[in-house]
């Protein structure tokens, strides 16, 4: 029994490992970011106020 969680920690460290070291091949630049009107931002906040009182109440 012991073995088997020795074989299934060893597996799962392993494909941790192979996944964590791959290279990027994302062709999107890092550190780019939108550009947003005072608009659009304010459209933004507007649109979410309802989820964000919602999220407060529910977590109370």
């Amino acid at each position: 029994m012991n073995k088997s969680y020795t074989g299934i920690v060893l597996a799962t460290l392993i494909a941790l490992f192979l996944t964590g070291c791959s290279e990027d091949n994302s062709n999107h630049p890092a550190g780019v970011s939108a550009q947003l009107t005072d608009e659009q931002v304010e459209n933004i906040v507007r649109r979410s106020y309802q989820y964000v009182a919602m999220y407060n109440v529910n977590n109370k």
